[in-house]
């Protein structure tokens, strides 16, 4: 499963390796890139992930979410 998160509030290297550490934490994560500059993490998983459980380690990070999608 691949999901695409639009993340507000990264502005350096430092936020993104932060969300990438956030991330890769979430239980059945495999896979995570960040990119601070265009504001999208890209996630690979073995399982569904719900949006909530991506909000919640993103949220708890400092950031906020605006936008997911999952192929």
């Amino acid at each position: 499963m691949k999901t695409t998160l639009q993340i507000e509030g990264m502005k350096c290297m430092h936020c993104q390796k932060h969300i990438e550490q956030a991330l890769i934490l979430i239980n059945g994560v495999t896979k995570v890139e960040v990119n601070y500059k265009t504001k999208f993490a890209q996630v690979e998983s073995k399982d569904v992930i719900s949006d909530a459980d991506f909000k919640s380690a993103i949220e708890a990070a400092g950031y906020q979410v605006t936008h997911i999608s999952a192929k």
